[in-house]
């Protein structure tokens, strides 16, 4: 070969040797590239699942993050995601599933051992729900919705004494909200209403924004005999829009006003509670009626109740009862007395004390 075309071949040869180097340089190149790239839409997906989660479209955020954890399984918050949807869905064992591997995968995140731990007590694990959201405050001690979650666990299984204690052990959280309203849950089990009234209270005070503590305040100061502070707070409930239209809390307002000898008060949320489909079988109310009738001295309305009471439960003694009040200040005893041992064919152990006065009664007058 001669000397020329030996250099151009050695030349070619360079060339190609280092057009082959620079092939695998790219390739490496492309593959960071494509990694890269699959990373961000897999963090796109992400934040995608995420909002569609949050707006409540649980099918499809399901779908978009299963794309994020079959892409790359070693992130932990993917998982954690795809646990709370399944949550949603009511798949918890699979749920459950999603949490221990996000723990597997971080094992010092305390919001995925307290999500462990809501799984696992849905299947019906105290023990082991327990011991995660205890496992959740070690981690995070500012964590009180874990110790809360612990105490609730405890109460339901009968251990309230241990609740309690584990409550009272946290002073870090003395002065959270939630916390003064589970130490009132558990007074009121007691049956122990004054102490329940002040945790209440504290809670209120600590949050006065949140509705459900202060209508845990009224019910507990209706069982203390608190009426004057119960009517306070429910007429403050009732100026929230959606606090307005519960029928338990009208029941609870009307109890309250007729306890504080209001009955003029009593009776406009009593006729509220009995107009309507729902209103014209609602016992309760009529009862309540019943009562106002008899302390305004309201005959029409008495026998109207009485009426109705009996149209409502005939099979029961209230209505009979009534009617044999109204009868009586018409000063038919002779009829009020046969309505008294109808209602008598009706009562029951709770019932008969009532009936077997107002029966004396009737028959006093009769013979005078």
């Amino acid at each position: 070969m001669n000397r020329p075309v030996g250099r151009a071949l050695g030349l070619i040869g360079l060339a190609l040797a280092g057009c082959t180097g620079h092939g695998d340089h790219v390739q490496e190149g492309l593959d960071a590239a494509n990694e890269k790239m699959a990373r961000m839409r897999a963090a796109a997906d992400y934040d995608l699942a995420r909002q569609q989660y949050r707006s409540g479209e649980l099918k499809t955020a399901l779908e978009t993050i299963d794309r994020v954890v079959a892409a790359d399984g070693r992130v932990p918050h993917g998982h954690v995601l795809r646990g709370r949807i399944l949550l949603e869905h009511g798949r918890t064992e699979e749920a459950l599933g999603a949490f221990d591997r996000a723990v597997e995968l971080d094992p010092e995140d305390s919001k995925t051992h307290y999500l462990r731990g809501v799984a696992l007590e849905r299947l019906g694990r105290p023990d082991d729900a327990c011991e995660a959201f205890e496992g959740a405050v070690d981690l995070d001690p500012t964590s009180h919705e874990s110790v809360l979650a612990a105490a609730e666990i405890l109460v339901e299984q009968g251990r309230e004494d241990e609740a309690r204690a584990l409550l009272e052990s946290r002073e870090e959280y003395r002065w959270v909200a939630g916390f003064r309203q589970m130490l009132g849950h558990m007074a009121m089990m007691r049956g122990d209403a004054e102490q329940a009234t002040m945790n209440f209270g504290e809670a209120v005070t600590l949050d006065p924004d949140d509705l459900s503590f202060r209508e845990d305040l009224a019910r507990a100061q209706i069982v203390a005999g608190r009426y004057r502070d119960a009517e306070s707070n429910l007429a403050m409930l009732r100026q929230d829009d959606a606090m307005a239209v519960r029928r338990d809390l009208k029941h609870l307002h009307a109890a309250c006003l007729l306890e504080l000898d209001e009955p003029v008060q009593a009776r406009s949320i009593l006729f509220d509670l009995t107009r309507g489909e729902t209103g014209k079988n609602d016992l309760a109310a009529w009862r309540k009626l019943a009562d106002v009738a008899m302390v305004l001295d309201d005959e029409g309305l008495l026998r109207r109740v009485a009426r109705r009471l009996i149209a409502i439960a005939p099979s029961e003694p209230h209505g009979y009862l009534t009617f044999a009040l109204w009868q009586r200040r018409q000063g038919n005893l002779d009829g009020a007395i046969e309505s008294v041992r109808e209602a008598r064919l009706r009562a029951g152990d709770d019932d008969l004390r009532v009936v077997s006065e107002l029966e004396e009664l009737l028959e006093s007058q009769r013979g005078a």
